[in-house]
């Protein structure tokens, strides 16, 4: 581990420090709507976020706002809070090219920028981008090398599996940023915790997270755990959770890598019954309730804030994940506003 790797993962620390106060000392992120939002909007969410207390705020990339862009607004209606993507995909962009994104969005930050990438779905990079399938372990290992490179200022010279770079060098490289691994299965775990300075996990069952943490934790060294958690707000004593969270946990189970991590988390039965349904409708209405409340914070704000500082003492980082529907900014601001008055509590 060296100095260098300490200090990145520690000067995110450092830059979120001064919102602690307003969550209780709680360190909790936002993703930022990445569907059906434009970008003023998302800009103005992430000042909102910094306002309430939030210790973070991240952007994710499918078919909506490029995330880099939106991050740029936000640095611009931001001062203290961190930004960053969780995440952006490896195979859409080249790996110099997202050194180059990343060095910009630090300087332009001020040193608030982390760098989140992962293989993201095969819908989205073979059918959205064309890109052929790779093999994901050694896609990621080459982007690293390249990265590790751009990123600490130095000229490339990587010829790899999927990714290649020879002479590329940043004409005015930033303090390097945080780099942090998308992670569901063990092998790409076990490459976070030995080549990147932290892992973002997602779908973590509350049963499951203690677990976890301590799997992923990585010894000698600073190095984050986020995990993006879905909340969901519904009216004290409601028997069935919302049918946008439902929808979406089931479009998930679809993902063969996503299947994949259900199944190995004791869940496949519940794939296989879920999958079998003719369509998304069904899917959601198969979905066992105790396995989405195990899946998905929700209740009462005040409920959820409860089960978000409990999630955390697990040594995870909670990064919330609001569940509205598409395009509702409204209920996503309520969200985030009655949830940072109770975590502040």
């Amino acid at each position: 581990m060296t100095a260098d790797r300490a200090a990145r993962v520690l000067s995110a620390d450092g830059a979120v420090s001064a919102g602690r106060a307003g969550l209780g000392g709680l360190r909790a992120g936002v993703l930022l709507p990445y569907r059906a939002v434009p970008a003023p909007r998302t800009a103005a969410l992430a000042g909102l976020a910094e306002r309430l207390g939030f210790t973070s705020v991240w952007a994710a990339e499918v078919s909506g706002a490029d995330a880099f862009a939106q991050l740029a607004a936000a640095a611009a209606a931001t001062v203290s809070v961190e930004l960053g993507t969780a995440i952006v995909p490896i195979g859409s962009r080249t790996p110099a090219l997202l050194g180059m994104s990343a060095n910009t969005l630090a300087t332009l930050s001020g040193g608030r920028f982390a760098l989140g990438i992962g293989v993201s779905s095969p819908r989205i990079m073979r059918s959205f981008h064309g890109l052929a399938p790779t093999r994901p372990l050694a896609a990621v290992g080459d982007a690293l090398t390249i990265l590790d490179d751009v990123l600490g200022g130095r000229r490339t010279f990587h010829s790899g599996e999927a990714f290649s770079s020879s002479g590329f060098t940043l004409t005015v490289p930033a303090a390097r940023p945080p780099l942090l691994l998308a992670a569901l299965g063990p092998g790409m775990r076990r490459l976070a915790g030995e080549r990147a300075d932290g892992v973002i996990l997602n779908f973590v069952p509350a049963s499951a997270a203690a677990t976890l943490a301590a799997e992923t934790a990585v010894a000698g060294r600073p190095f984050r755990r986020l995990a993006l958690v879905r909340v969901a707000l519904a009216e004290p004593g409601a028997d069935r959770t919302p049918v946008t969270l439902r929808r979406g946990l089931a479009s998930y189970l679809r993902v063969p890598p996503y299947a994949r991590w259900f199944t190995s988390l004791g869940l496949g039965a519940v794939v296989e019954r879920v999958t079998a349904q003719p369509d998304l409708d069904a899917m959601a209405d198969a979905l066992p309730e105790d396995v989405v409340r195990d899946l998905a914070v929700v209740g009462t704000a005040r409920e959820c804030a409860r089960r978000l500082r409990e999630f955390a003492s697990t040594g995870l980082e909670p990064v919330i994940v609001p569940e509205t529907a598409a395009g509702d900014v409204e209920a996503y601001e309520r969200l985030i506003t009655a949830l940072a008055a109770h975590l502040a509590d």
